[in-house]
């Protein structure tokens, strides 16, 4: 199974219209551009392999639609209000 560089398994079905080395997967630019990918087109299984906290590192850089920002940043901001 291919990792990224945060050792998030890569789904094969989320970049079938690009080719990348295996040096590439573990790179910081590969991993922002499939954390892209996850949070646009993925579905709850890919999900599963990458923590909240990345995501909500990564949230303010990710090149994302505008609706999947939103739904991100209302739930980070939820579940601080909730445990704070």
């Amino acid at each position: 199974m291919i990792k990224t560089v945060h050792n998030v398994p890569v789904n094969p079905e989320l970049i079938w219209d690009y080719s990348f080395s295996e040096e590439e997967f573990q790179t910081e630019t590969f991993f922002k551009w499939y954390l892209d990918r996850v949070l646009n087109q993925g579905n709850s299984q890919d999900l599963r392999g990458i923590s909240f906290a990345l995501i909500e590192r990564y949230l303010p850089i990710l090149n994302i639609s505008n609706t999947t920002r939103r739904f991100w940043e209302r739930y980070f901001r939820e579940i601080r209000g909730r445990y704070a």
